[in-house]
């Protein structure tokens, strides 16, 4: 058995260096030699041996010769010479029959989609199906297809492709669902879209970027607890993107349902890393006056104010309320009566000239002046309010300090339910 199988390996070793010998003995040593070469990816030599060879003969149709012009220009094609295209395009006009001619076209494809030419990578995709191609090569086909598609906004289409390879094993398919998922967000499908980016969620590449597009479809979905929930859990991971945009999903949920210490920090954050709408400047105000943060709250209010509209008149109201929490009751007046002139929003105004009333009172500022005219223009503006009485006793008050005693007489005619005092 042992003389067996040694006269076997030695007949193997003989038929071996017999074939290579033959190789390098014919017609086509040329061609072996550049193969060789090509094999171990010394392109530019491989190339030069294909070129000497095909000089030397004479039959263009040879099957040497048509593989040695292939191997030729996809040499070229990997050396990235000038007249790679042109090599790899005359090829397949010399042979359009050639089995290379679905490869040379994905060749294409791949050098235009690495040249971040998309529109012309698609010129070659398009001309393929993933039949056409080695079951190795289909899923790179499909996401690069799919890719150069959505770069072009082409979006049902790369849809369609990132499709067929987001569910598998290969390196393209958590890639494929990322965009696949991205699309699905951005058509409303917010279904399909979270269902994808809750997979990708501890993926590597994209656990900094899926958490963002799971709470603003939570977000969007009118999920605010779920927002609060998850957000907050991610919200410290490093990491993460699109960080202060975030914060404004959290913070403003939270305001959403009413938790104004929660919101607070994360819309105070946002709103000094971000710009801000003066919509979500008010939020970030408010929030903060409900938080107790008064100097902060009025500090962002103050860009509010400055427009004449109900924003701007409730955004007065507000700061002088912070002043007053602030015991700073000459500025809290001054706020009020600014937001009583405005006199847009009919609840806000009123509130605002009885409590500017008040403190024109309580600080004895030109009393009769200041204090009687607040007064009198409250009840000539709300002759049904409900404090009409206590503005009449505060009126009372006023005309006695000041011994004009026919006036708070007047005043007390018309308080319909007097006290003792």
């Amino acid at each position: 058995m042992k003389q067996l199988a040694l006269f076997l390996s030695l007949m193997i070793v003989v038929t071996t260096f017999g074939q290579s010998t033959e190789k390098y003995n014919s017609a086509y040593e040329g061609y072996y030699r550049a193969e060789e070469l090509y094999l171990k990816e010394q392109y530019a030599a491989a190339r030069k041996e294909f070129r000497d060879f095909i000089n030397t003969q004479t039959n263009s149709n040879d099957p040497f010769v048509i593989k040695a012009s292939y191997y030729e220009a996809v040499s070229a094609l990997e050396l990235f010479n000038n007249d790679a295209i042109p090599l790899l395009l005359d090829f397949n006009k010399n042979y359009p029959e050639s089995i290379y001619k679905h490869d040379i076209y994905f060749r294409l494809a791949r050098y235009y989609y690495s040249k971040k030419k998309y529109d012309d990578a698609l010129v070659w995709f398009n001309k393929l199906r993933a039949n056409d191609l080695e079951a190795e090569q289909r899923d790179e086909f499909y996401f690069k297809m799919g890719y150069s598609f959505f770069k072009e906004d082409k979006y049902a289409e790369a849809k369609s492709a990132f499709y067929e390879i987001k569910s598998g094993d290969s390196q393209y398919a958590n890639p494929a669902l990322y965009y696949y998922s991205y699309i699905a967000y951005t058509e409303g499908s917010y279904a399909a879209a979270l269902e994808g980016f809750l997979l990708l969620e501890k993926d590597d590449q994209f656990s900094g970027i899926a958490p963002y597009y799971i709470a603003q479809i939570y977000y969007l979905q009118g999920e605010y607890e779920k927002v609060t929930e998850y957000a907050t859990k991610i919200s410290s991971q490093e990491g993460v993107i699109n960080e202060s945009e975030l914060d404004h999903l959290i913070g403003d949920a939270y305001y959403r349902i009413g938790k104004y210490d929660e919101a607070a920090p994360y819309l105070y954050r946002h709103y000094k890393n971000a710009e801000t709408t003066r919509d979500e400047k008010y939020a970030t105000g408010y929030a903060l006056y409900k938080s107790g943060s008064y100097s902060e709250a009025i500090s962002v209010l103050d860009k509010v104010k400055k427009e004449q509209d109900s924003l701007g008149q409730v955004a007065y109201y507000h700061i002088a309320e912070c002043l007053l929490k602030l015991k700073n009751k000459v500025s809290a007046r001054s706020a009020f009566k600014e937001a009583a002139l405005m006199n847009i929003d009919p609840v806000v105004s009123e509130d605002a000239l009885y409590n500017f009333a008040i403190l024109s009172y309580q600080l004895d500022i030109n009393p009769y002046d200041e204090a009687v005219e607040a007064f009198e223009l409250y009840l000539n503006r709300y002759p049904n309010a409900e404090r009409k009485q206590d503005v009449y006793q505060y009126l009372v008050k006023v005309y006695t300090s000041t011994n004009n005693y026919e006036k708070a007489l007047a005043s007390l005619d018309k308080i319909p339910t007097k006290d003792i005092q």
